[in-house]
This record gives C-alpha cells, sequence and structure tokens, in this order.
C-alpha cells in the first residue's frame, strides 16, 4: 500500500525508489519479549537439569541391579526410555 501510494504521489516507478519501514514496537511489548526470552532461557536450563537427574536416578537404580525393566517401572517410563537414558549418561 505504501508503495503504491508513493508510486501514485510521486508519479515514480517501482524501480525508482526504495521504500524502508521500520517498525516501533511499544515499550511494553519489548518488555514482554524480553521477559519470553528469559523464560525461554531459564525453562532450557530447568529442563538440562530435569534430564541430568533423571540420568542420574537411572544410572543409580542400575548400579542397585535393577534391569531396565525394573528401572522404568519404577520410574514410570518406559524400558526404551531407561535404555536412552543410560547410553546418554
Amino acid at each position: 500500500m505504501a508503495s503504491e501510494l508513493n508510486e501514485i504521489m510521486e508519479d515514480l516507478g517501482s524501480d525508482e525508489y526504495e521504500l524502508e519501514i521500520d517498525v516501533q514496537l511499544p515499550r511494553s511489548v519489548k518488555d514482554h519479549q524480553d521477559r519470553a526470552d528469559v523464560l525461554r532461557r531459564a525453562a532450557q536450563r530447568k529442563q538440562a537439569e530435569a534430564a541430568a537427574e533423571s540420568r542420574a536416578a537411572v544410572q543409580e537404580l542400575l548400579s542397585m541391579g535393577l534391569s531396565q525393566r525394573q528401572a522404568g517401572d519404577v520410574l514410570g517410563v518406559s524400558f526404551q526410555r531407561v535404555s536412552q537414558l543410560a547410553k546418554s549418561s
């Protein structure tokens, strides 16, 4: 729309000018975006911590002599998930 208006008002072809649009967001929107970024990074850190704790739980149960299936039953996950966690330790 802005391009068409410029062409009509200035009698220019689309190849005779460069239109640059600079969007200025309200400070409150930027604040929300910044807070979302902080929370997203915190969530990623917490996810990594949770994964590390799950790996530690699996390792401890397996070192106690439980099978992967038994460890999965105790932890409420599949034995395949236990296998994945054991391998990623």
